[in-house]
């Protein structure tokens, strides 16, 4: 009774004019309970996407209809993380509206901790131990209240909650015209993870070159907002329709600068500052539509894009810089000037895009597609220099592109179960990087399909890639012995490089009987990269990916059916290396020559993936009002990365050849039951139970510890908070759920 009350009070709200009509109301109610327990592991990687916690679950969807008026309530889930609510109604052939509201949790880790106070905030901080900050050109020692995680005293969760409002109004006029207006809302908060360099020396003393070592695990506060709104007219009848839709969004952080005292100066309070996303604005022009009914069954499509991004940022004009070959204290650790005062940046970029497709059927055995799309990128941002602390300038570069694509596609029908396809692609893409300056893919594509069996249909279909690139970097360096931007003319980025590629699919479907159901699928992928310069690759050489794929399901009528399937993967990526050692040798930089010193020799690094998955289900109709349904599943990944050096003249490896077992590796099993009864026609009751088990291994989190020493001098070298550690869990879930119909 509740339930149409509600229903009869919506309708009353959005048709009232329809209440003199007829009307009709379907409606269900779903609501139980659920109960989870996380025997072990990371509850945040269980939870990650949903919400699982213990407590009510349930769905509601009220349809109602009249005679020219519609409408339709559904909410799911309320009060939980993962709610939805959605409210759509019509005027059939006039008016649709609907309005929506959904969260969607996003859970990184749990449990992290810190010796920070102020998570959640813009400012991260903590009290000094006593006797800190030390004394100025003292030797450094750690702080005992940040070297020891016995006593951080603050925990919390990474995790992110979008909370998305949203509502559209579409309307028809009686002539081919019409209108729509929608408009978002989108907030995202709660706590992501920041990793930063401390800025101070690695052996906080000497050794300033490395990137490596004394790092900080941050949680940075995330506090964003983006608004959206469009709106859009168009034109829709048989020969023609043509639509011109505009949109503006606008994105802003609460938080756009974090700072963090610096844990690793220990001669005076220092804070860092570390930049956040900046608040911007997105505007965006589209138009697209057809012309049907043409010649030969033709019709022509367009479509048109300009879009544009701006921001304009107050820049940070300092950095905290440490003294060369000194210990880091008040006097040589300080903020030093990068930009003049008040600079700012005024990001401008503008997207514009065109593409237009004439396909037809000349005769009744032949399909034609002739393409093509334009798009470029403008970066109108302006240009910044910096000076380092050493006098040394740099300027910011402006990345620029443009990509023109051109093809034709084929299909010709032998007979009515026998198809032929084929294809050519030609695109050309020039941009502004420091290596690759413009590219050619020529594509190409041929495809089998029959299904002229009584028993089944196969389909076969090969693809070639062959790209060609202009690289620019050949000439870079002076010295193979001193000059590290000599080694810039054998690295061949993967993204750009030249290769060959190649591709083959191969799907087969058949039906031996009534109730049986067969597949298989194999897909071959293989990418093989080519030297730019001096015959050497520096980066990715190849890779390759092998797929099976089967299936299989038996399905009696009214009776019991089964389902299964398997799927085996095998991925490797192979890449070749140089390490210079400090520079100074002969050839130093030059991955051509011999190996003699460890001042300079290559070595590889092989990636492999091995992935398995099974599982199987089952619907079982018991009885009548009785049935079963339930999956069972088994998915395993094995993850290696083998490295192996270049060898001196006694054979002798310069560095250790070593093969890493477990590189993203996990196994997961799951199992999932319900059984149904269906009381009465209106009542209906399930019960169900789901476990998971989770089990990951990898070798950057065995040993996890919230703070690494350096295995040179015993002193901490990056404190972490315990983000993504753990990630394995085993969890059970029972729940109860009753579904009543109005």
């Amino acid at each position: 009774m509740k339930t149409k009350i509600l229903a009869a009070i919506v309708a009353n709200l959005f048709a009232g004019a329809a209440l003199a009509q007829s009307a009709t109301t379907s409606t269900y109610l779903d609501l139980g309970v659920m109960g989870t327990n996380v025997s072990s592991g990371n509850k945040a990687k269980f939870n990650e996407y949903r919400d699982m916690r213990d407590g009510v679950i349930g769905t509601l969807n009220l349809d109602r209809k009249w005679d020219n008026y519609g409408l339709n309530l559904w909410i799911e889930n309320p009060g939980r993380d993962d709610q939805f609510w959605q409210i759509q109604g019509r005027q059939y052939g006039k008016l649709k509206y609907t309005a929506t509201y959904n969260e969607i949790i996003h859970n990184f880790s749990s449990d992290a901790r810190t010796f920070y106070s102020g998570v959640g905030s813009s400012t991260l901080t903590y009290p000094n131990s006593t006797g800190y900050p030390r004394a100025s050109g003292s030797t450094y020692v750690p702080d005992p209240l940040v070297s020891n995680p016995n006593s951080w005293g603050t925990t919390f969760d990474y995790k992110l909650k979008r909370k998305d409002f949203g509502a559209s109004v579409e309307y028809q006029t009686d002539t081919p015209w019409y209108f729509s207006v929608d408009a978002n809302q989108e907030d995202r908060n709660g706590i992501k993870r920041l990793s930063s360099p401390s800025g101070v020396c690695l052996d906080k003393a000497v050794f300033c070159g490395s990137s490596f070592g004394n790092i900080v695990e941050l949680p940075a506060p995330v506090d964003y907002r983006t608004s959206t709104a469009s709106g859009e007219v168009g034109y829709n009848t048989k020969p023609v329709n043509f639509t011109v839709r505009y949109t503006v969004s606008q994105f802003t952080n609460n938080n756009q600068n974090l700072v963090w005292k610096n844990p690793y100066v220990t001669s005076t309070n220092f804070s860092e500052t570390t930049t956040q996303a900046p608040d911007s604005e997105y505007k965006n022009l589209a138009i697209q539509g057809a012309a049907r009914q043409l010649p030969w069954r033709s019709a022509v499509t367009f479509r048109g894009n300009y879009a544009k991004f701006t921001n304009d940022i107050n820049l940070l004009n300092t950095i905290g810089v440490p003294g060369h070959n000194v210990v880091p204290t008040a006097a040589s650790y300080q903020n030093v000037q990068v930009l003049p005062a008040g600079t700012r940046f005024k990001g401008n970029i503008e997207y514009k895009s065109a593409s237009v497709a004439w396909t037809a059927q000349p005769t009744a055995a032949l399909d034609t597609r002739v393409y093509y799309n334009w798009v470029n990128k403008e970066n109108y941002s302006n240009e910044l220099t910096y000076t380092d602390p050493t006098g040394a300038t740099t300027n910011t570069e402006r990345f620029t592109y443009k990509k023109d694509d051109v093809g034709v596609d084929l299909g010709y029908r032998l007979r009515k179960d026998t198809k032929l396809m084929a294809g050519y692609q030609y695109t050309v893409l020039h941009r502004e990087r420091i290596d690759f300056d413009h590219t050619k893919d020529q594509r190409i594509y041929g495809e089998f399909k029959y299904s002229g069996w009584d028993w089944g249909s196969v389909r076969v279909k090969y693809q070639a890639l062959q790209r060609t690139a202009n690289f620019v970097a050949g000439t870079e360096g002076t010295s193979a012995a001193t000059d590290q931007t000599y080694m810039n003319r054998y690295i061949g980025r993967y993204d750009a490089n030249a290769k060959d590629e190649d591709s083959l699919r191969i799907v087969l479907n058949t039906n031996p009987t009534d109730t049986l159901d067969l597949g298989a699928e194999y897909v071959l992928k293989t990418n093989k990269y080519k030297p730019a310069y001096g015959g050497v690759i520096l980066g990715r050489t190849k890779d390759t990916r092998d797929q099976w794929y089967l299936t299989a399901g038996y399905g009696a009528r009214d009776g019991i059916r089964l389902s299964a399937y398997a799927d085996i993967e095998y991925v490797k990526y192979d890449s070749y290396h140089r390490n210079p050692g400090m520079g100074g040798a002969a050839g130093s930089f030059d991955p051509n020559t011999p190996p003699a010193t460890a001042s300079g020799w290559n070595w590889s690094q092989n990636q492999r993936d091995r992935n398995w998955a099974i599982g199987a289900g089952i619907e079982w109709p018991i009885q009548s009002s009785l049935s079963l349904t339930g999956s069972l599943g088994y998915e395993r990944t094995d993850g290696t990365m083998e490295f192996a050096s270049q060898t001196n003249s006694l054979g002798v490896p310069f560095s250790l050849d070593q093969k890493i077992p477990y590189w993203d590796t996990y196994t997961k099993r799951f199992a999932n039951f319900k059984l149904t009864y269906k009381q009465t026609p209106k009542l209906g009751w399930a019960v169900g139970i789901v476990h998971q088990k989770l089990d990951y291994k990898d070798n950057m989190f065995l040993n996890y510890r919230n703070v690494v020493s350096s295995a040179a001098s015993g002193e901490p070298s990056a404190y972490l908070t315990g983000y993504a550690n753990n990630l394995s869990y085993s969890a059970n879930t029972l729940y109860v759920v009753g579904k009543y119909s109005f």
